[in-house]
């Protein structure tokens, strides 16, 4: 079985790097984050946390059906 570790911490950095460049483009934009990429609670629950909003397409994807 794969074991993987989740930085919750870098994901949240990552996020903010992100929107930060945009905002220096003084850029309209909205942040979403794609669940099918990866739908594991950590990654999730990170992602959550950030300010980030979720693009989800189908009920596989729902944060319930976790």
């Amino acid at each position: 079985m794969a074991c993987y570790t989740v930085y919750k911490n870098k994901i949240k950095d990552n996020i903010q790097k992100l929107k930060q460049s945009f905002m220096a483009k003084n850029l309209d934009f909205e942040l979403f984050y794609s669940v099918k990429t990866n739908f594991s609670k950590p990654v999730l629950s990170a992602v959550n946390g950030s300010g980030c909003r979720f693009e989800i397409l189908s009920d596989f994807e729902t944060l319930e059906s976790q």
